[in-house]
């Protein structure tokens, strides 16, 4: 959309800043006098600057109507996220906007979201983000510290936030909201990993000076925060015994919220699928290895691993040493829509994670969203995802045993009536730790309240 005269002869950096008028277009469903909203008529606006992409999307409303206020109608957010905008992160922004808050949302630019977000302003920052070596990890982290800190200072100068949210990686993103601070505004740091234990499984030695300096950044952080969220409760336990007061902390799994499901169509073959990064640590070696022992007796059986990592070309180079060419495919995560198209079709799901240090901290997304789309899941025994689901309703074996493995997807896979009562009861499971449970929690952990 082009510019008006008038946004073109401002400053540039006032121009990104400066007030946009909306303009108004016909809904196609209004054509008959009516005082509905339809949700699907949108006034889109970009500006864009310096490779700089902003988003903004207000709903289209007759002039007439009358709504009820939302309950968090006249606070305003900031978040910031060295992310792109992913399900988790679209999930926080929609339903915040869903309960009348105004957004700004400084990220990473990546896909578009699945539909727009109407009260919602994205700042999509140009960067690239790749999994290498630790000197490329803090040139990426440093550089959008620098870029996202000049953001908020624009921004708070502009707007009185009633919150910023900080979402890690890294933690020392958090102070990039030092702005909001000084304009005595709330802040909350969304903690979703544990980077000093991310480090011990990478190093192996709790001692190490990487170990003590990430420590050290996360106790700093955790102290100079309002309040801090994480994603498990075996998360909140280990950030208490680093000094953390475990009363300012709030546990958020990373589930999605409920969907009308439509009945999965299952295919003629049997069809394993993993999906998410490719990393050592979610064991898909351990998935390929299950495949080899079970291809005689399963000559039809496919996985396939959507997503993409460092580990890879190693795998491909490991399907290609097992001669599993017929049995294993890779495919990349493209939108995620896409992806769980592809996910609702397998037969089983496959939750391999290592137990490394990490590993035994870690509720994955993947596991969630098997039980959400009733997909049987066969899942590594570690303690966050034992504390969560019962044995009753996915399928554990011991994590790097891909003999357990086998013998667990045989089973399932020779009982199907066994394999659907499992992803009955991990759907079960789920309402407990569903986004429908945990989101008063999420707005209480922002510390916002009803206008």
């Amino acid at each position: 959309m082009q510019q008006s005269s008038a946004q073109m002869n401002l400053q540039p950096w006032r121009r990104l800043f400066a007030k946009r008028s909306i303009r108004k277009r016909r809904c196609p469903c209004a054509v008959a006098p009516s005082k509905r909203v339809c949700a699907s008529s949108t006034a889109t606006h970009w500006l864009v600057f310096g490779g700089f992409s902003v988003r903004q999307n207000r709903p289209w409303r007759m002039p007439d109507q009358e709504l009820s206020a939302p309950p968090l109608k006249g606070k305003r957010i900031l978040i910031i996220s060295q992310r792109h905008l992913n399900p988790v992160l679209e999930r926080n922004i929609r339903y915040l906007v869903g309960q009348g808050a105004a957004l700004d949302v400084v990220c990473l630019r990546g896909t578009s979201p699945r539909h727009p977000i109407p009260g919602a302003r994205i700042y999509g920052l140009p960067l690239v983000h790749r999994r290498s070596h630790l000197v490329r990890y803090l040139a990426e982290y440093g550089l959008f510290f620098v870029v996202a800190g000049a953001f908020s200072l624009l921004l708070t100068r502009r707007h009185q936030y009633s919150v910023v949210e900080v979402d890690n990686l890294p933690d020392f993103l958090v102070f990039s909201a030092l702005p909001a601070r000084f304009r005595k505004c709330r802040i909350v740091l969304f903690m979703y990993e544990l980077i000093p234990d991310m480090v011990i499984a990478r190093v192996a030695r709790a001692n190490h000076p990487l170990v003590r300096l990430t420590s050290a950044v996360e106790r700093l952080a955790t102290h100079w925060v309002d309040h801090v969220i994480t994603v498990s409760e075996p998360c909140r336990r280990r950030l208490a015994t680093r000094g953390t007061d475990p009363n300012r902390v709030t546990v958020l799994p990373n589930a999605q919220p409920g969907i009308n499901c439509s009945p999965r169509d299952l295919p003629e073959s049997p069809l394993l699928v993993t999906h998410g990064t490719i990393v050592e640590r979610y064991g898909v070696d351990v998935a390929i290895r299950a495949v080899s022992c079970l291809r005689q007796k399963w000559p039809d059986l496919m996985l396939e691993v959507l997503g993409e990592g460092e580990q890879l070309p190693a795998l491909k180079q490991l399907v290609c040493d097992l001669g599993l060419a017929r049995h294993v495919r890779f495919e990349p995560f493209t939108a995620w829509q896409v992806a769980i198209q592809r996910i609702r079709r397998a037969t089983l799901g496959i939750v391999p994670v290592l137990a490394d240090g990490y590993g035994e901290l870690l509720l994955p997304t993947k596991l969630l969203e098997y039980a959400l789309h009733g997909i049987p899941a066969v899942c590594s025994n570690v303690p966050a995802i034992a504390e969560y689901f019962p044995p009753d309703s996915v399928a554990y074996f011991t994590p790097g045993s891909h003999l357990e493995l086998a013998q667990q997807i045989d089973r399932l896979l020779a009982n199907p009536e066994e394999a659907q009562e499992l992803a009955r009861r991990a759907s079960e499971a789920l309402r407990r730790i569903s986004w429908e449970q945990a989101a008063p929690d999420y707005v209480s952990a922002l510390g916002l309240s009803a206008a």
